[in-house]
C-alpha cells in the first residue's frame, strides 16, 4: 500500500537528530502502555528492516532508555 501522495512517511526522535522514512504504511501498530507513550498518545508502527531508511550521523545513534523513578 503506497501513500495516497506517492510519498514516503517520516519521523523523528524525540531529539530530532535521527530522521526515518518508509515507503508505505505500516502492515501492524500497537500501543505501548509505559508512562511516557500513555503520556503522549504514542502509537508504533512495525516495518521490515530492509523497509527503512534511517539518516542520521553515526555519533547521534544511541540507544534510547527510559529513565525510572
Amino acid at each position: 500500500m503506497a501513500c495516497a501522495d506517492g510519498t514516503a512517511l517520516t519521523g523523528r526522535c524525540h531529539c530530532g537528530a535521527v530522521t526515518i522514512s518508509v515507503p508505505a504504511p505500516p502492515a501492524q501498530v500497537s500501543r505501548c502502555n509505559c508512562s511516557l507513550c500513555r503520556k503522549t498518545g504514542w502509537i508504533g508502527g512495525y516495518w521490515h528492516p530492509d523497509a527503512v531508511a534511517v539518516d542520521a550521523a553515526t555519533d547521534t545513534l544511541h540507544p534510547y532508555v527510559q529513565a525510572t523513578g
